[in-house]
């Protein structure tokens, strides 16, 4: 007889069971998360706890945020599996692969068309046995802004000032779209994104999530995680948004968070203009998490983005390779 039951739960009536095995195995983990991850426009947070049998006592809990996506200008309804935890004392022939076994078991009647997670390096092989599918590869670009700070080759100090105007230069943007489009930081999200991304939406080829008005609100306007912030192109003879970086800064560096343009070379311009911001903030680097298939990453490495070799995997149990072969994925796709 199995020692566990995973069943799914009202996360509100356990919500500070929920929180105690956060506070006990993810720490850092805010506990106003909780009320952001159900307050998801694509539908709340969907929980399974696992009961030991015996003692009903909860041995550990994993949840399926759904997340809105498009599939060449199709929706479809995603589900990112995450919040994946079995206490300590059940770790040993716990619940396991229980967890994320039986969310796939449920997975047509919660109506996800696929369901992804970006494991750890400690619950892969629990992910894959319980039959996910390695979807492809995701790389932490890092692009020094002062190498005086970020590398420890001895003498680098030395030489560093002029490796950053070095770059610096060769990184100006030339492009048409200077002196027609303004870029500049705004404080809010208005129609004009809606607009933008039904636009994308319509001619992108692949799988890509949502970038509506009302997801970028929630995602980074109300979650308490970061300070986000939002920079902008649009043009100056009629106010229309061409393209926007979602970022922050956070212990001396900037973090690129989304990146949704019209043209490949705006994108240049506004990577360019978010090195400017790291130089006046005296960031040391900046930081852009990106899938392998997204036409992102060609620029980044223009840009003299490197792959930090940070490893991050996607899985999912889609048994289409064309999700795996066209995701464009940004930090945006995770649940934090």
């Amino acid at each position: 007889m199995a020692k566990y039951k995973v069943t799914r739960v009202n996360p509100e009536e356990y919500k500070q069971k929920i929180l105690a095995l956060w506070e006990k195995n993810l720490p850092t983990t805010k506990k106003e998360r909780f009320d952001w991850l159900n307050s998801n426009p694509s539908g709340p947070a969907i929980w399974f706890l696992a009961f030991h049998n015996k003692t009903n006592e909860i041995a550990g809990c994993i949840s399926i945020l759904p997340r809105i996506m498009s599939l060449n200008g199709k929706t479809i309804r995603a589900g990112i599996l995450g919040d994946f935890m079995v206490d300590i004392k059940h770790r040993v022939f716990g619940p396991n692969i229980l967890l994320p076994k039986t969310c796939l078991m449920h997975q047509r009647e919660l109506g996800f068309d696929l369901i992804y997670t970006i494991p750890n390096n400690d619950s892969k092989k629990i992910i894959q046995r319980a039959g996910f599918k390695y979807m492809g590869q995701l790389f932490y670009m890092v692009r020094p802004i002062r190498f005086e700070k970020y590398s420890n080759i001895l003498g680098i100090r030395f030489i560093a000032p002029i490796i950053n105007h070095l770059l610096r230069f060769l990184t100006l943007d030339f492009s048409t779209f200077i002196g027609k489009t303004i870029f500049q930081e705004e404080i809010r999200i208005d129609d004009s994104f809606n607009a933008l991304w039904v636009y994308i939406k319509n001619r992108q080829t692949g799988l890509i999530g949502n970038h509506s008005s009302e997801f970028l609100k929630w995602h980074f306007f109300q979650n308490s995680i970061g300070n986000y912030r939002i920079l902008t192109n649009r043009r100056k003879t009629d106010g229309r948004l061409c393209g926007y970086i979602i970022f922050a800064v956070t212990n001396n560096g900037l973090e690129i968070f989304d990146i949704i343009c019209l043209q490949m070379s705006l994108a240049k311009g506004l990577i360019n203009k978010v090195v400017e911001i790291a130089q006046r903030e005296k960031c040391k680097a900046i930081y852009c998490t990106v899938s392998e298939k997204s036409p992102i990453l060609n620029i980044l490495r223009i840009l003299f983005f490197f792959d930090s070799k940070f490893p991050m995997e996607i899985y999912t149990n889609a048994q289409n390779n064309f999700f795996s072969e066209t995701f464009i994925f940004f930090a945006a796709d995770r649940n934090i």
